[in-house]
């Protein structure tokens, strides 16, 4: 065992064996395993504005997104372009965005607050 997954085991982080036919290949953690999923806020912005975008005509652009730690906050005023279900399908569509771990939607004219 390396000194990390010495170190892991010792703070009480679970471990799992890797292992191929019964010889060991390795050993990771929870972190290692999450790692994998893990997108920038910026990258899971960039890509919400792009779906508000398709969605919502840039010209008319009223609802914004913001994320914080995978939690995106739509925000701004509804009106006939930028409709409930405009806004619906963007939200459905969003939790396809990998890295979307959570959807709060303050588009009714209520200022966006700070995921927490």
């Amino acid at each position: 065992m390396n000194d990390g997954a010495k170190s892991d085991l010792k703070n009480g982080i679970p471990l799992a064996d890797i292992t191929d036919g019964g010889k060991l290949l390795g050993v990771v953690n929870r972190r290692d395993l999450l790692n994998v999923f893990l997108v920038p806020d910026e990258e899971i912005g960039r890509q919400v504005t792009e779906l508000l975008a398709e969605i919502i005509p840039e010209a008319h652009a009223p609802i914004t997104a913001s994320v914080r730690g995978g939690i995106v906050t739509l925000a701004g005023q509804l009106d006939a372009i930028a409709s409930r279900a405009r806004v619906g399908e963007a939200i459905d569509l969003a939790w396809d965005i990998d890295g979307v771990v959570d959807l709060i939607d303050h588009t009714d004219g209520t200022p966006a607050t700070p995921a927490p």
